[in-house]
């Protein structure tokens, strides 16, 4: 899925953005040319990875909630996540309460400033055209 790239290093352009990945290596693989053309290197975040069998909606749920909790008091605030189709949406709505599916290479872009996330946008792979 590196057709998204260019669109993203456009908007990145000058900016050195932490990139966070499910251990996944199709995860990986999605921020690769990204990571080449920032030279910024992939960071895997266990906290991301796709529901476990073993886990239950609410388990993945808390997780995440984890995972977002740790970043807005540890990470870089320009950050750019990849994870999965499960939990994408579910960090949507932990963040800005609104339901949402994210299609394949699809991505959300928040905003978190003053102890509350913006929705900015959510753009699906038919969007691109508009970049």
């Amino acid at each position: 899925m590196r057709e998204f790239t260019p669109i993203l290093a456009n908007t990145m352009k000058g900016q050195s953005p932490q990139l966070l990945s499910s251990p996944k290596a199709r995860c990986q693989e999605t921020l690769r040319g990204l990571s080449e053309t920032l030279k910024t290197p992939i960071e895997i975040e266990t906290l991301l990875e796709e529901r476990k069998h073993t886990e239950t909606r609410s388990d993945s749920e808390s997780r995440l909630s984890e995972f977002l909790a740790q970043w807005i008091e540890n990470g870089e605030k320009n950050c750019i996540l990849c994870s999965h189709g499960d939990c994408i949406p579910i960090m949507i709505y932990q963040c800005v309460g609104i339901s949402t599916e994210i299609k394949r290479a699809g991505w959300a872009d928040l905003i978190y400033t003053e102890d509350s996330w913006k929705l900015l946008d959510i753009i699906q792979p038919d969007d691109w055209g508009r970049f």
